[in-house]
């Protein structure tokens, strides 16, 4: 009976870890998280570093720093994909006076 018991209670311990480890859980206080402001905060950051990240509150969207200015990382509709199985040599720089050309 005592054996019963024993080989019971083994059998529920490690159905309940193996069922345990299967849908484990990530605690929200093990992520990493980008520092948040608002758009005035932000554009009053005092000597931020180019690829620094800022999550906007005022706009919910992530936004880096070029080294000039805050630009939003949100897709605005206005990216092309390009898929190629060649190589592909781009020109230009993306202005009005020097678009973006695409070659192989």
């Amino acid at each position: 009976m005592i054996k019963q018991i024993v080989y019971t209670g083994v059998f529920c311990f490690i159905v309940f870890t193996t069922s345990y480890s299967l849908t484990a859980q990530i605690e929200g206080n093990m992520l990493l998280g980008l520092t948040q402001a608002t758009t005035t905060e932000m554009n009053a950051v005092i000597n931020p570093f180019a690829g620094n990240l800022l999550y906007n509150t005022d706009e919910k969207s992530v936004y880096f720093y070029t080294g000039v200015l805050w630009k939003k990382l949100k897709p605005d509709g206005s990216e092309t994909m390009v898929n190629a199985t060649n190589t592909l040599f781009i020109n230009g720089n993306g202005t009005a006076q020097s678009p973006y050309i695409i070659s192989q």
